[in-house]
């Protein structure tokens, strides 16, 4: 309720938080590095929390950070964090476990050039389109991606400017689900329900009445037909010839 008083709740996989008749799902959860980013005279461009989109269980991690105002150039940089880093023999590296450890590592490469955020298109926050871009820092330039652990800053290339890994947040992905006909889905599925057991347990039979000219008179006879095993067929066609002729004896003779 707005204005009432907080509560805490747990939040987990498969158990959703219901919120006032809407459940709340967990989908997903990472980490966020906070970045700093400033330009030759040290004026801020571009602060704030970026999220890393988990890539494996050991929450190796991508994003993508884009400086678009505040520097000389636009500045795209594509980027992996690494909870618990460990370099393999190739200089790649891996997280070991998904846990925060004391060298956890951000790495980036940057790129330059037109983002195309200025041209009013929609464009993935989480992607870098890096056709007509121009790597200034990484596999494919002169200098080398930058490496930075939480606290430490590094010079972009071409006297851009410096970037600064501040700080660690975490973030969670969620979806939330509200569906007011619950109640009536639960009311008619009970309802197919109770129809298929009667269908199971309530035998069903066609009965038959065939009337033959004979002379005067007429001869009746009585027959019946069950869908699948029925013991009792034969006693209730007995029953309905009996309750049959008591009718016709009772308007013949009234």
């Amino acid at each position: 309720m707005p204005g009432g008083d907080w509560t805490d709740a747990d939040l987990k996989v498969n158990w959703p938080l219901d919120i006032g008749g809407t459940k709340m799902y967990l989908l997903s959860n990472g980490f966020a590095p906070v970045v700093t980013v400033r330009d030759a005279d040290g004026e801020v461009a571009f602060s704030g929390p970026v999220a890393f989109i988990p890539q494996d269980n050991n929450l190796r991690s991508l994003g993508v950070i884009k400086v678009p105002d505040g520097l000389a150039e636009q500045v795209g940089m594509l980027g992996f964090f690494y909870p618990d880093p460990v370099e393999q023999s190739d200089g790649i590296f891996q997280s070991q476990s998904p846990y925060i450890g004391p060298s956890s590592l951000l790495t980036l490469t940057v790129y330059t050039g037109d983002l195309g955020l200025d041209e009013g298109v929609s464009v993935n926050a989480y992607s870098l389109d890096t056709d007509g871009l121009t790597q200034v820092a990484g596999p494919k330039a002169d200098a080398a991606a930058l490496e930075l652990k939480q606290g430490q800053t590094a010079e972009l290339p071409d006297g851009l400017g410096t970037i600064e890994f501040t700080a660690l947040k975490r973030f969670v992905g969620v979806e939330f689900h509200h569906d007011p006909t619950e109640g009536w889905v639960l009311v008619f599925s009970l309802l197919i329900l109770g129809g298929l057991l009667v269908s199971l347990f309530v035998p069903r039979r066609r009965m038959w009445i065939k009337a033959v000219a004979d002379g005067d008179a007429v001869h009746l006879e009585y027959a019946g037909l069950a869908r699948g095993e029925d013991p009792g067929l034969a006693d209730a066609v007995a029953d309905i010839a009996r309750r049959h002729a008591a009718r016709l004896e009772r308007r013949m003779n009234p």
